[in-house]
């Protein structure tokens, strides 16, 4: 969020509120769970690379159910 806090309320509040009210409880849980999954986003080595890594399906004991969802997805 890069330190525009205010802002990102100001956003939730308009699309999660009917009256654009900044201090209604659902705009400080939904600020909370934004904060949260930035912070485990950028928390550790797990980044967006790990998030691609798709190489757990081409193991020996999940090769067959990716085939099989290969096969029925044509």
């Amino acid at each position: 969020m890069k330190g525009r806090y205010d802002e990102a309320r100001a956003v939730i509040a308009k699309t999660m509120t009917t009256h654009n009210d900044v201090n209604a409880p659902i705009v400080a849980i939904v600020f909370r769970q934004i904060e949260e999954s930035l912070e485990s986003a950028t928390a550790g080595t797990k980044t967006l690379r790990a998030a691609w890594d798709f190489r757990v399906f081409f193991t020996r004991r999940v090769a067959f159910r990716t085939s099989i969802v290969v096969v029925y997805s044509w």
